[in-house]
Protein backbone atom coordinates (compact mmCIF):
# COMPACT_ATOMS: atom_id res chain seq x y z
CA UNK A 1 0.00 0.00 0.00
CA UNK A 2 2.89 2.27 0.85
CA UNK A 3 4.40 2.14 -2.70
CA UNK A 4 0.98 3.52 -3.93
CA UNK A 5 0.70 6.86 -1.69
CA UNK A 6 3.03 8.97 -3.90
CA UNK A 7 0.40 8.36 -6.65
CA UNK A 8 -2.48 8.65 -4.34
CA UNK A 9 -1.11 12.26 -3.74
CA UNK A 10 -0.71 13.60 -6.82
CA UNK A 11 -3.97 12.52 -8.34
CA UNK A 12 -5.06 14.51 -4.84
CA UNK A 13 -3.57 17.68 -5.56
CA UNK A 14 -4.39 17.44 -9.21
CA UNK A 15 -8.27 16.84 -8.48
CA UNK A 16 -7.65 19.67 -5.58
CA UNK A 17 -6.19 22.29 -8.49
CA UNK A 18 -8.84 21.99 -11.07
CA UNK A 19 -11.47 22.31 -8.62
CA UNK A 20 -9.57 25.86 -7.77
CA UNK A 21 -10.04 27.17 -11.70
CA UNK A 22 -12.73 29.51 -12.53
CA UNK A 23 -15.04 27.98 -14.75
CA UNK A 24 -15.54 31.74 -16.81
CA UNK A 25 -14.63 32.95 -20.14
CA UNK A 26 -10.71 32.95 -20.82
CA UNK A 27 -8.99 36.34 -21.24
CA UNK A 28 -8.69 37.35 -25.00
CA UNK A 29 -5.14 35.63 -26.75
CA UNK A 30 -2.66 38.21 -26.24
CA UNK A 31 -0.45 38.69 -29.61
CA UNK A 32 2.87 39.84 -30.16
CA UNK A 33 4.15 41.18 -32.92
CA UNK A 34 7.87 39.55 -33.40
CA UNK A 35 8.87 41.99 -36.27
CA UNK A 36 8.06 45.26 -34.63
CA UNK A 37 11.03 47.06 -36.87
CA UNK A 38 10.39 45.81 -39.97
CA UNK A 39 12.70 46.29 -43.23
CA UNK A 40 12.72 49.30 -45.32
CA UNK A 41 15.34 48.28 -47.52
CA UNK A 42 14.93 48.85 -51.19
CA UNK A 43 17.40 47.86 -53.51
CA UNK A 44 19.52 50.52 -55.20
CA UNK A 45 18.46 51.31 -58.76
CA UNK A 46 21.69 50.84 -61.22
CA UNK A 47 22.23 50.54 -64.57
CA UNK A 48 23.66 46.95 -66.65
CA UNK A 49 27.16 46.37 -66.32
CA UNK A 50 29.16 43.86 -68.08
CA UNK A 51 32.24 42.21 -66.90
CA UNK A 52 34.24 40.45 -69.32
CA UNK A 53 37.54 38.07 -69.39
CA UNK A 54 36.71 36.80 -65.91
CA UNK A 55 37.90 33.73 -63.71
CA UNK A 56 34.22 33.29 -62.75
CA UNK A 57 33.55 30.67 -59.69
CA UNK A 58 29.83 30.01 -60.04
CA UNK A 59 28.92 28.80 -56.44
CA UNK A 60 28.06 25.50 -57.54
CA UNK A 61 31.61 24.07 -57.88
CA UNK A 62 32.12 24.89 -61.33
CA UNK A 63 35.05 27.35 -62.80
CA UNK A 64 34.51 29.21 -65.67
CA UNK A 65 37.78 30.91 -67.11
CA UNK A 66 37.54 33.92 -69.56
CA UNK A 67 34.06 34.30 -68.64
CA UNK A 68 31.64 37.24 -68.86
CA UNK A 69 28.83 38.35 -66.01
CA UNK A 70 25.82 40.27 -67.03
CA UNK A 71 24.48 42.13 -64.19
CA UNK A 72 21.23 44.06 -64.26
CA UNK A 73 19.48 46.08 -61.68
CA UNK A 74 22.15 44.60 -59.29
CA UNK A 75 21.49 41.03 -59.91
CA UNK A 76 23.59 38.18 -62.58
CA UNK A 77 21.57 37.71 -65.59
CA UNK A 78 23.89 35.84 -67.40
CA UNK A 79 27.23 34.14 -67.09
CA UNK A 80 29.10 31.97 -69.86
CA UNK A 81 31.24 33.20 -72.64
CA UNK A 82 31.76 35.20 -75.12
CA UNK A 83 28.46 37.23 -74.30
CA UNK A 84 26.33 38.77 -77.37
CA UNK A 85 24.38 41.38 -75.17
CA UNK A 86 24.91 44.96 -75.23
CA UNK A 87 25.44 46.97 -71.04
CA UNK A 88 25.53 50.26 -70.33
CA UNK A 89 29.16 49.63 -68.29
CA UNK A 90 31.56 47.31 -69.57
CA UNK A 91 34.34 45.99 -67.61
CA UNK A 92 37.57 44.20 -68.49
CA UNK A 93 38.32 41.66 -65.35
CA UNK A 94 40.83 40.21 -67.34
CA UNK A 95 43.44 38.58 -64.46
CA UNK A 96 40.53 39.00 -61.41
CA UNK A 97 38.54 36.46 -60.28
CA UNK A 98 34.75 37.04 -60.15
CA UNK A 99 32.38 34.99 -57.26
CA UNK A 100 28.85 35.24 -55.50
CA UNK A 101 28.79 37.43 -52.77
CA UNK A 102 29.80 35.84 -49.19
CA UNK A 103 27.66 35.19 -46.75
CA UNK A 104 28.72 36.49 -42.86
CA UNK A 105 26.65 33.90 -40.54
CA UNK A 106 28.50 35.09 -37.08
CA UNK A 107 29.38 39.01 -37.72
CA UNK A 108 29.21 41.54 -34.50
CA UNK A 109 29.90 44.83 -37.01
CA UNK A 110 27.28 47.72 -36.11
CA UNK A 111 27.44 46.12 -32.58
CA UNK A 112 31.46 46.61 -31.61
CA UNK A 113 32.12 49.41 -34.79
CA UNK A 114 35.17 51.29 -35.14
CA UNK A 115 36.63 53.13 -33.97
CA UNK A 116 36.60 50.20 -30.71
CA UNK A 117 35.73 52.65 -27.66
CA UNK A 118 33.62 51.96 -24.92
CA UNK A 119 31.04 54.35 -25.52
CA UNK A 120 30.72 51.68 -28.83
CA UNK A 121 30.67 48.53 -27.37
CA UNK A 122 27.26 47.42 -27.32
CA UNK A 123 26.59 44.18 -28.36
CA UNK A 124 26.69 42.21 -24.67
CA UNK A 125 24.42 42.63 -21.94
CA UNK A 126 26.63 41.82 -18.81
CA UNK A 127 23.57 41.98 -16.19
CA UNK A 128 22.91 38.03 -16.48
CA UNK A 129 23.53 35.01 -17.99
CA UNK A 130 20.35 34.75 -20.03
CA UNK A 131 19.99 37.86 -21.76
CA UNK A 132 17.54 36.05 -24.19
CA UNK A 133 15.31 39.47 -24.41
CA UNK A 134 18.10 41.58 -25.51
CA UNK A 135 17.91 42.47 -29.43
CA UNK A 136 21.12 43.47 -31.30
CA UNK A 137 18.79 45.53 -34.17
CA UNK A 138 18.48 48.38 -31.35
CA UNK A 139 22.55 47.89 -30.89
CA UNK A 140 23.56 48.23 -34.95
CA UNK A 141 25.18 51.14 -35.87
CA UNK A 142 24.72 51.65 -40.20
CA UNK A 143 27.78 54.03 -39.96
CA UNK A 144 30.32 51.59 -38.85
CA UNK A 145 33.60 51.55 -41.15
CA UNK A 146 33.77 47.70 -40.71
CA UNK A 147 30.82 47.38 -43.35
CA UNK A 148 32.87 48.82 -45.94
CA UNK A 149 35.96 46.74 -45.32
CA UNK A 150 33.44 43.91 -45.82
CA UNK A 151 31.72 45.11 -48.48
CA UNK A 152 35.60 45.71 -50.36
CA UNK A 153 36.15 41.91 -48.85
CA UNK A 154 33.35 40.38 -51.05
CA UNK A 155 30.72 40.17 -48.24
CA UNK A 156 27.44 41.13 -49.24
CA UNK A 157 24.69 40.08 -46.19
CA UNK A 158 25.57 39.43 -42.43
CA UNK A 159 23.95 37.66 -39.60
CA UNK A 160 24.83 40.00 -36.48
CA UNK A 161 24.63 38.58 -33.37
CA UNK A 162 25.24 39.49 -29.51
CA UNK A 163 28.64 38.83 -28.40
CA UNK A 164 29.52 35.78 -26.00
CA UNK A 165 29.59 37.31 -22.28
CA UNK A 166 26.08 35.18 -21.68
CA UNK A 167 24.92 31.51 -22.22
CA UNK A 168 21.50 32.78 -23.94
CA UNK A 169 22.84 36.45 -25.99
CA UNK A 170 19.69 37.71 -27.35
CA UNK A 171 18.47 37.69 -30.87
CA UNK A 172 20.29 38.23 -33.86
CA UNK A 173 19.42 39.95 -36.89
CA UNK A 174 20.19 39.59 -41.02
CA UNK A 175 21.29 42.67 -42.65
CA UNK A 176 22.36 43.59 -46.11
CA UNK A 177 25.77 45.28 -46.61
CA UNK A 178 24.38 48.39 -48.09
CA UNK A 179 25.19 51.97 -47.10
CA UNK A 180 21.61 52.93 -45.23
CA UNK A 181 21.28 55.44 -42.71
CA UNK A 182 19.14 53.17 -40.14
CA UNK A 183 19.58 49.43 -39.71
CA UNK A 184 15.88 49.15 -41.21
CA UNK A 185 17.50 50.07 -44.23
CA UNK A 186 19.69 47.00 -44.25
CA UNK A 187 17.31 44.61 -42.69
CA UNK A 188 17.14 41.51 -44.74
CA UNK A 189 13.29 41.01 -46.08
CA UNK A 190 11.54 37.99 -44.39
CA UNK A 191 14.88 36.64 -43.04
CA UNK A 192 14.21 34.30 -40.34
CA UNK A 193 15.43 35.43 -36.79
CA UNK A 194 18.33 34.10 -34.60
CA UNK A 195 19.31 33.42 -30.80
CA UNK A 196 22.65 33.92 -29.91
CA UNK A 197 23.35 31.14 -27.83
CA UNK A 198 26.89 29.72 -26.62
CA UNK A 199 26.88 26.37 -25.24
CA UNK A 200 28.46 24.55 -28.08
CA UNK A 201 31.35 24.51 -25.96
CA UNK A 202 32.51 23.26 -21.91
CA UNK A 203 34.74 25.85 -21.78
CA UNK A 204 32.33 28.58 -22.49
CA UNK A 205 30.59 27.78 -19.22
CA UNK A 206 33.85 28.76 -17.37
CA UNK A 207 33.83 32.36 -19.13
CA UNK A 208 30.37 33.00 -17.84
CA UNK A 209 31.31 31.73 -14.34
CA UNK A 210 34.14 34.30 -14.71
CA UNK A 211 31.99 36.85 -16.06
CA UNK A 212 28.85 36.21 -13.19
CA UNK A 213 30.74 34.94 -10.43
CA UNK A 214 28.85 31.63 -10.75
CA UNK A 215 30.62 29.11 -8.21
CA UNK A 216 27.65 26.34 -9.18
CA UNK A 217 27.70 22.98 -10.83
CA UNK A 218 24.45 23.49 -12.58
CA UNK A 219 26.21 25.79 -14.99
CA UNK A 220 28.68 22.93 -16.21
CA UNK A 221 26.29 20.37 -16.01
CA UNK A 222 23.82 22.58 -18.34
CA UNK A 223 26.52 23.26 -21.07
CA UNK A 224 27.71 19.57 -21.15
CA UNK A 225 24.18 18.66 -21.72
CA UNK A 226 23.61 21.31 -23.94
CA UNK A 227 26.77 20.16 -26.51
CA UNK A 228 25.76 16.46 -26.19
CA UNK A 229 22.72 17.34 -27.75
CA UNK A 230 23.63 19.49 -29.97
CA UNK A 231 26.22 16.96 -31.63
CA UNK A 232 23.36 14.33 -31.26
CA UNK A 233 21.34 16.68 -33.76
CA UNK A 234 24.26 17.37 -36.12
CA UNK A 235 25.01 13.85 -36.35
CA UNK A 236 21.45 12.95 -37.15
CA UNK A 237 21.51 15.61 -39.86
CA UNK A 238 24.30 14.33 -41.56
CA UNK A 239 26.82 17.08 -41.17
CA UNK A 240 29.99 15.61 -40.05
CA UNK A 241 31.83 16.86 -36.65
CA UNK A 242 35.80 17.75 -36.35
CA UNK A 243 37.57 16.78 -33.32
CA UNK A 244 39.57 19.72 -31.37
CA UNK A 245 42.91 17.69 -32.74
CA UNK A 246 41.80 18.27 -36.49
CA UNK A 247 43.82 21.25 -37.73
CA UNK A 248 41.39 23.34 -40.46
CA UNK A 249 43.38 25.07 -42.95
CA UNK A 250 41.87 28.13 -44.07
CA UNK A 251 43.15 31.08 -46.60
CA UNK A 252 43.96 34.17 -45.53
CA UNK A 253 40.94 36.58 -46.67
CA UNK A 254 41.55 39.14 -49.76
CA UNK A 255 40.88 42.58 -48.76
CA UNK A 256 41.04 45.77 -50.51
CA UNK A 257 43.43 48.12 -48.49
Amino acid sequence: MNKFAPSLLAVGLAAALVGCQENGPQDDKITINKNPYPSTYTPISTTSTLITNATVLTGTGERLDDADVLLVDGKVQQVGKDLAVKADTTIDAQGKWVTPGIIDVHSHLGAYPNPSVESHQDGNEMTSPNTAEVWVEHSVWPQDPGFNRAREGGITSLQILPGSANLFGGRGVTLKNVPAHTMQGMKFPDAPLALKWRVVKTQNAYMVVKVYCLQHVWVIWLVTALRGLARKNISEHGISTMQNTQKVKTLKPRIAI
